[in-house]
């Protein structure tokens, strides 16, 4: 629901406060608001009041909505180009992902602490917090969580130069994405930076094969993000 359609008034009666008698359906529909909040800065006065009533809350009892909450806060401080601020919702995110168990969960929570340190440019951490969502992933025999961090652990050794690194990550990635049936930009976004590390490494064959099969699986993009990755095939 956009801020169009309900005020931060309204919005802020659905906040998790200490004392409500309803905590968990309360918690149930922040998660499905968060989720579909705007991930621009029209949306930084939900999720900053919504972290706040988090942050208010003790640690027990831990929900997989409490989890999600705090994933979702994360997410919009990544997009909104503050990866910094997402730093500590999702650690917390990580921490109750542990406490309540499930693999599955937990995979969600270490990819999205592990792409912030990726982006905020912390390789040994982004490499060991993906290492465990990985693990995590596999455990949980979440197919497409696995093609994302996959695709994710490939981009950190990428951009700390390990091109040999990546392309067994991304030759994964790929691999997995086929016998899942994964969105097809899912996979063109892997082969894409399949062929860039290949050029990288100057080994232009398996680069340019990798290039055009993705050009190839996206050939009439039509989203901001399948557009942009065609281009980046291009």
């Amino acid at each position: 629901m956009s801020l169009r359609e309900a005020s931060i008034t309204d919005f802020a009666s659905l906040l998790p406060f200490r004392d409500a008698t309803d905590l968990s359906e309360r918690m149930t529909r922040l998660a499905a608001r968060l989720r579909d909040a705007p991930m621009t800065q029209e949306g930084n006065a939900l999720f900053e009041k919504a972290y706040a009533a988090l942050s208010a809350l003790p640690d027990e009892p831990v929900s997989a909505d409490h989890v999600m909450c705090l994933i979702f806060v994360s997410r919009h401080a990544y997009y909104a180009g503050n990866a910094y601020a997402g730093l500590e919702p999702a650690s917390q995110a990580v921490a109750l992902a542990d406490r309540l168990g499930g693999s599955a969960l937990r995979a969600r929570a270490l990819k999205m602490l592990g792409v912030l340190y990726l982006e905020t440019g912390s390789y040994p951490d982004t490499v060991s917090t993906l290492t465990a969502a990985l693990t995590a992933a596999r455990a949980a025999d979440d197919r497409t969580q696995e093609v994302d961090i996959l695709s994710n652990l490939g981009l950190a050794h990428q951009y700390a130069g390990h091109y040999g690194a990546a392309v067994p990550c991304y030759e994964r990635a790929v691999e997995l994405a086929d016998e899942a049936g994964t969105a097809s930009v899912v996979r063109t976004t892997a082969l894409a930076n399949l062929a860039l590390a290949h050029l990288q490494l100057r080994d232009f064959a398996p680069g340019m094969a990798a290039a055009e099969r993705a050009a190839q699986e996206l050939d009439a993009p039509s989203t901001a993000h399948e557009k942009a990755v065609r281009t980046m095939v291009e």
